[in-house]
């Protein structure tokens, strides 16, 4: 129900209601919707602003398997988002989680690290390999990365 409210499908979009209702399942320990609950926090969609609430949610989500929430936490990790402390290891565990579960996002923010050498040792052959599952699923972010290395 919190995702019809998010996006207004048979209901008019409330993102407010979408929060009480991710809440609500969040609560019973829904990974999907401590994840969308945790985007809630993280963009201050009709909610305050608390990242270090997302960051707790997305944890909760990560542990549970949730690709999203892992990529999301690991973004945290990598950056130091919410009270988190910069580990760029713990973000590469995260995004590799998720690379291994075929995600475009999982793989073009390993694919960036392998090409910044950001936490590991610089090898453009891997981040050309991510960079191009990551575009061959259409996303535009890791072609122009792939631009980049041309």
């Amino acid at each position: 129900l919190g995702e019809c409210y998010f996006y207004g499908v048979g209901v008019t979009k409330d993102a407010a209601e979408a929060a009480r209702w991710y809440q609500r399942s969040a609560d019973q320990g829904c990974a999907m919707a401590q994840c969308s609950l945790g985007f809630c926090y993280s963009s201050g969609t009709e909610i305050p602003e608390d990242k270090t609430k997302a960051a707790q949610l997305y944890r909760l989500a990560a542990d549970q398997g949730s690709a999203v929430a892992q990529s999301n936490l690991g973004a945290y990790h990598e950056h130091g988002f919410g009270g988190v402390p910069k580990d760029q290891a713990e973000a590469l565990r995260l995004y590799r989680l998720r690379a291994d579960q075929g995600s475009y996002l999982g793989q073009r923010n390993l694919g960036r690290c392998y090409m910044e050498g950001k936490g590991v040792a610089k090898d453009l052959v891997e981040a050309r390999r991510l960079l191009t599952l990551s575009a061959n699923q259409g996303d535009s972010r890791a072609r122009d990365l792939l631009a980049q290395l041309a």
